[in-house]
């Protein structure tokens, strides 16, 4: 019976012995126990966000400049956000509307007519941010025209008054003269004044004028056509 007892005794302090480890192997916490990749480098995901920024409502610096005689350069400055612009053009004819898309803050205009008044505007705009700015100011230009439409003359003893009906965007005006119709020895006087007072002619004598104006741009003169008259001086 001792013997027995004994026996049962040894089985319960050996299985006592080995419990924990049963225990341990069946409630393991760390998941990395068992992970085949447990062995390698966490590494950690960072996200960043941006937040999204709006358009720039105000152009401003919007300048015009010519470039010859018929076609001038836009330039403003730049608006943050933007992604393109657009432009509106009126030639006087109508009311200012969409003209050209651009994606740079300049633009040359060219083929102009001559003698039409052109206004443009300018407005930035962004698809992303589904935004747009504000007009610009407004800035126009009128381009040289090809003729004079009136010159007036007024008589004196010695001398004639030409008067010239002035010419949008003339630097200076230009008058030759001569007694002969087909201006043989013909004088040429060069005045900034749209009134030119041709002097030291003799009394009561006809003489021959034609009128023009003058632009310069980009170090190149530019003229209208030639305006034709005579008057005679008084005795």
């Amino acid at each position: 019976m001792k013997k027995r007892m004994i026996s049962v005794l040894i089985v319960a302090v050996m299985f006592l012995g080995i419990l924990p480890n049963i225990l341990s192997a069946g409630f393991d916490n760390d998941p990395a126990a068992d992970d085949p990749f447990g062995d390698q480098t966490k590494t950690s995901v960072s996200v960043t966000t941006t937040t999204q920024k709006s358009i720039g409502k105000t152009i401003s610096g919007l300048k015009l400049t010519l470039t010859s005689l018929n076609s001038v350069k836009l330039t403003w400055n730049e608006v943050s956000g933007a992604e393109y612009y657009q432009i509106y053009r009126t030639d006087g004819t109508k009311a200012i509307s969409f003209y050209k898309r651009v994606t740079l803050n300049s633009f040359v205009d060219k083929k102009l007519t001559r003698g039409k008044t052109y206004s443009y505007q300018v407005k930035a705009f962004s698809s992303t941010l589904e935004q747009s700015s504000n007009f610009s100011s407004k800035v126009k230009t009128t381009v040289f025209p090809t003729k004079i439409s009136l010159v007036k003359a007024t008589a004196k003893a010695k001398s004639i008054v030409l008067t010239v009906k002035e010419v949008s965007g003339a630097q200076k005006y230009q008058v030759v003269y001569s007694k002969n119709k087909n201006f043989k020895n013909a004088k040429t006087e060069t005045v900034k004044s749209n009134k030119i007072t041709v002097k030291s002619l003799k009394n009561n004598t006809k003489y021959y004028f034609k009128v023009r104006a003058v632009k310069k741009v980009a170090k190149k003169n530019y003229y209208t056509k030639y305006y034709k008259l005579n008057k005679k001086t008084k005795k």
